[in-house]
């Protein structure tokens, strides 16, 4: 009867801490470098701050240029969650983006900036 006590509490102490680990798994945008447009999309949508996530945009998408990935860069640029950037990150937006519309030679998207 005591053993199984024993093993009952050292399966749910197991059990605590799988489901307390599994909770705090996040990615940290900080550090995190998404390999496609649409990772970065997908990670950026689940960060709750949004500041941050449009900062990581941002980073991502000028990554994406330094690569000369443009398409990739226009797809975060263009993206919803970029549709409105926090007061800080307009002007980087902006600078990312005619950057991207000249190397692709998008004039109707360099016009609309």
């Amino acid at each position: 009867m005591l053993n199984i006590r024993i093993h009952q509490r050292a399966l749910a102490s197991v059990f605590t801490a799988a489901l307390l680990s599994a909770g705090c798994a996040t990615v940290n945008l900080e550090t995190h470098v998404a390999q496609t447009a649409d990772q970065a999309l997908e990670l950026a949508g689940n960060e709750d701050n949004i500041e941050t996530a449009q900062a990581y945009l941002l980073r991502i998408a000028s990554r994406f240029q330094d690569q000369g990935n443009h398409v990739a860069a226009r797809t975060l640029l263009q993206s919803s969650q970029l549709a409105q950037p926090a007061a800080d990150l307009g002007n980087q937006k902006l600078l990312l983006a005619m950057a991207s519309a000249k190397a692709l030679e998008d004039e109707s998207w360099a016009e609309a900036l």
